[in-house]
């Protein structure tokens, strides 16, 4: 696992996102450790309204390759936001939305039924107009997705050359942080395409519960 194996530098999370915080002229952005409950949710993040990297207690003070891959990641993501990237604006835009909306399709839909079954004790109209609206929700939780895809893989590309341009990783252990950051991505884009998938369900489904009420 790379995240038992130390760097050559022996450097920490920590002090690599230091270090490339001051390199890039980054004096506003602090590093600090993951709290419980961001443990829990975000974990290893950049956050461009705190101004802070979040890293985990098993990253912030391990000299591991994963260490400082993550940290520099992080770092270049605040280096979006320092440059005013118009993906990562967009991005940390629509983050509340990837967040929240695929999880709220089903309240919403639960809320239509719970209409029809008051007023007709059938699935009917309500159901369907709740259904598009979460849709919609669901829709814009895919952008957010594909938002934050486009960065991450940004900020994956710029966090190598920061990395070797600071000598920080040998020959060995870029090809090391570029195959735990094809991982990683590998990981966002299978989430990216199920939720796709999940959303042609959800219009097939709507597709076929209007079609019902039709023959009605």
């Amino acid at each position: 696992s790379q995240n038992k194996k130390y760097n050559s530098k022996g450097l920490t999370g920590s002090e690599v996102a230091v270090k490339l915080l001051n390199q890039n002229g980054i004096t506003d952005v602090e590093v600090k450790e993951c709290g419980f409950w961001r443990m829990l949710g975000t974990g290893n993040s950049y956050s461009p309204r705190k101004k802070t990297i979040y890293l985990r207690g098993n990253i912030i003070n391990n000299p591991s390759i994963t260490s400082i891959a993550l940290a520099a990641q992080k770092v270049a993501l605040a280096k979006q936001d320092r440059d005013g990237d118009k993906v990562f604006k967009t991005r940390s835009k629509l983050a509340i939305f990837g967040l929240t909306c695929a999880v709220t399709f089903v309240p919403i839909v639960l809320i239509g039924l719970l209409f029809d079954f008051i007023i007709s004790n059938t699935v009917g109209i309500a159901t369907i107009i709740a259904s598009v609206i979460a849709v919609c929700f669901f829709i814009i939780s895919i952008v957010a997705q594909h938002m934050t895809l486009k960065s991450e893989i940004k900020a994956n590309k710029d966090a190598v050359v920061m990395l070797a341009e600071a000598g920080m990783v040998n020959e060995a252990e870029v090809v090391s942080v570029q195959k735990i950051y094809r991982t990683y991505i590998t990981e966002i884009i299978i989430n990216y395409v199920l939720s796709i998938l999940e959303l042609i369900r959800l219009i097939l489904k709507i597709l076929l519960e209007i079609a019902k009420a039709k023959g009605k």
